[in-house]
This record gives C-alpha cells, structure tokens and sequence, in this order.
C-alpha cells in the first residue's frame, strides 16, 4: 500500500495522531456511520490499521471483518479487539488486490484514508464492488487535497495537492464510467497538538517522508508556528467520502 515501511515506531507515532484528531470522534466518524448504516450488517474494514474503527463499527454492526498486510497494525487491532472484549470482530492478514472473499459476502465494505496511496486503486475498488452484496455499499474517504494538512506536506513532497486533487478527479470519472451511482460528502476536519515541535514530531514519523533536510524541516514547522495560537497547533484537513 503506502510507500512507508511501518514498523512499531510508526504505529506508537500514528497512535499520537490519533489523539491529535478532534475530528475522529466529532465528525469523520458521525459520518461514517450515517452513509454505513451499519446496524445489523456484516461489514469489511479494508486496511484497518490497529482497528481505529473497528469498535466503533462493531457497536452497530453484526459482523465486522478487518484485512491489513501488515503485522504490527494487526497485532494493534487484536488488542484492541482482546482489551474492548469485541465478539464480533475478526481480523486477518490480506491485501486489497488480493481479498480473499467470495462475491456478495458483505452487506458494507469500508476503506479510510488507504486508497489513494496504492497504484492498483482500480483493480482494488473493483474488487469492493463485487464482494458487497446487492443493494450493499462500498465507502471510501480520503483527502481532497484542500485546507492546511496538503499544503503542509506539500512543503516537502513535490506537487502533493496536485496529486491529491488529480486522484478525486480520477476516482469519480472512473465511478462514472463504471455507472455507479455515488453519493459524495465533504467534511472539514482538524489536528490540534500541544505545541508546533510536537507536531512536527508527530508527522515527521507518520506522514512525511524521510530523510527531510534541516531547511526543509525549518519550512515545516515555521508552518506550524502560523497555525498555532494560544498554545494550541491546529491543522486543517477535508475528508471526501464516496458512497457507491
């Protein structure tokens, strides 16, 4: 999927994000579940990391079933399934090219903030489609490439929020062309950190690149230093989520 190898440090790091995220219980995930409608159904969580989602999901759903590649985000999901005492709940080791389910498995297939990062998004979102049952759904978000977050990183990844919106672009003439019907909402959210070193901390080991130069990181955080006040970094983020 993404072109970072995460590790350990990576996961503690993207834990830190996490928190960061006022807009993870606020906003993305109020909704996330009104275009899932979730209740009763048997869901699959593509590339869900050490189970951000899962317990909120599984609140509401029948079933849930989470698939990630890599071993330290499901070792985070498993304990997160031990420590909530989730039932429900099942995770397992895939790709998303290669899912191994049969058509017509799931009522509802999700995928966050995944997608655009993996060259064979087609092949993939293909993949969804079939699995999903009629009358199923399959919800993907990702950044629209407006608000402060792609302009940060562009700061150090070439053409970044041309990417991002090229991507979108990209994404809904390829739903069309298939004849999806697709819903779109846009939701404004946010990452607030204690103080611009601690963002920069934060993203330097989830985001960026690595190997940054000391120029490149003055740039960055003399950006986090415009978006903070009254000791408080904020950064501003969009998420698009496609329903189909």
């Amino acid at each position: 999927m993404a072109s970072r190898s995460k590790n350990k440090a990576y996961w503690d790091y993207w834990h830190e994000l996490v928190k960061a995220s006022i807009h993870r219980n606020t906003r993305e995930i109020p909704a996330l579940l009104r275009a899932g409608r979730f209740e009763g159904k048997k869901v699959l969580d593509a590339w869900c990391g050490p189970g951000r989602l899962l317990a909120v999901v599984a609140r509401h759903a029948s079933m849930v079933v989470g698939v990630d590649d890599n071993v330290w985000a499901l070792a985070g999901a498993r304990k997160t399934i031990w420590l909530k005492g989730l039932k429900n709940v099942r995770v397992l080791k895939a790709r998303l090219e290669r899912l191994p389910f049969e058509r017509n498995s799931f009522d509802v297939v999700y995928c966050m903030w995944a997608l655009h990062y993996d060259k064979s998004w087609k092949k993939v979102l293909r993949g969804f489609v079939q699995i999903v049952k009629p009358r199923g759904r399959v919800l993907v978000g990702f950044s629209s490439g407006n608000r402060d977050l792609p302009l940060f990183e562009g700061i150090v990844k070439r053409n970044h929020v041309k990417k991002l919106k090229r991507f979108e672009k990209s994404f809904d003439a390829f739903c069309k062309k298939q004849g999806w019907h697709v819903r779109v909402r846009r939701i404004p959210l946010a990452f607030e950190f204690s103080s611009p070193q601690r963002a920069l901390g934060v993203f330097l080991h989830t985001f960026l690149p690595k190997g940054i130069s000391a120029q490149k990181k003055k740039e960055l955080l003399a950006f986090l230093e415009r978006h903070s006040r009254r000791g408080i970094t904020r950064v501003g983020q969009e998420l698009v989520l496609y329903s189909i």
